[in-house]
């Protein structure tokens, strides 16, 4: 900084040199991070920011838990940044709408799991569901239920193996 100063001529050639004190004194900076996005979003907000009401997101685990009924899933995940990305609706979601949601995983436990005693997924638009051909040594289904599962609304859901998984089922129920 000194150097650059007498260039500029700022200090002249008989000033004192800054201090470390001067330097860092009103000093500022703007840092700009650009998260990426998840590309699911709840109820309009994408993952990424891990948490709003009735929903948490864990980056780590890649797991979406729903914890409130009637909150719409929507969106594409990015499978760069999610590629073993589940979605998991808690005992307390009795009811969540799927709203034009394109998931594409590699989970193991399941893409989509309920646990509610009665749960009921409502599906807007067109949705796709799909287990990715990284997927080894999976188990149950690709949309799995501990209890009783009601699919009601004018949306169409395709749920997609994608042969190697190991997936024993697209869907299942108790």
């Amino acid at each position: 900084l000194n150097d650059y100063a007498r260039k500029h001529g700022i200090l002249k050639a008989d000033d004192k040199n800054l201090t470390g004190e001067d330097t860092r004194e009103g000093l500022c900076a703007v840092i700009s991070v650009k998260l990426k996005t998840v590309g699911v979003t709840v109820g309009g907000v994408d993952i990424s920011a891990c948490s709003g009401t009735g929903w948490t997101y864990d980056p780590d685990t890649q797991v979406l838990t729903i914890s409130r009924g009637n909150l719409t899933v929507s969106g594409a995940n990015d499978t760069t940044v999610a590629p073993d990305l589940s979605i998991v609706a808690d005992e307390q979601t009795p009811s969540l709408v799927i709203e034009d949601l394109t998931l594409i995983s590699g989970a193991k436990a399941g893409l989509l799991q309920t646990k509610a005693d009665d749960t009921t997924l409502t599906l807007v638009g067109t949705s796709t569901i799909s287990a990715s051909d990284t997927v080894t040594g999976a188990s149950a289904g690709i949309i799995t239920s501990l209890n009783p599962l009601t699919v009601r609304g004018n949306g169409r859901l395709t749920v997609t193996n994608n042969g190697t998984s190991g997936y024993e089922n697209a869907v299942r129920t108790r």
